[in-house]
């Protein structure tokens, strides 16, 4: 009989572990997801900051020369804030930077096209 109680208390043992871990997990689980919209929200953030910055780099490297440090044109470059380019195609904005346009100053900057930067 000492061998079967035995047994039993094993049992009740291991059950109780199981209820304990079952509910931590449970637990933890609740805790990651009530912080998760802030996590995403913190990494959202973060990435638009690192993608701003490197755009910033790249518009002062390769553009102020002829369209100013903030857009606003040089001689007879024309600004960049203007009706046209606010509606313009997003495809057809991106052809004009990768090819360039003809018969203007606006050189072509994809290196496909005889640029000098990449996608």
């Amino acid at each position: 009989m000492k061998k079967r109680e035995k047994r039993d208390w094993t049992r009740l043992a291991e059950l109780a572990f199981g209820i304990l871990a079952t509910e931590a997990i449970v637990f933890a689980v609740l805790i990651y997801a009530l912080k998760e919209p802030n996590r995403l929200e913190s990494a959202q953030s973060e990435i638009l900051t690192t993608q701003l910055d490197d755009a910033m780099t790249l518009y002062a490297e390769n553009c102020t020369v002829c369209h100013g440090m903030a857009g606003e044109g040089i001689g007879s470059t024309p600004s960049l804030d203007n009706e046209g380019l606010r509606t313009m195609d997003y495809n057809e904005l991106l052809k004009v930077i990768n090819r360039g346009r003809y018969d203007t100053a606006m050189p072509a900057w994809n290196k496909s096209d005889g640029g000098t930067l990449s996608d």
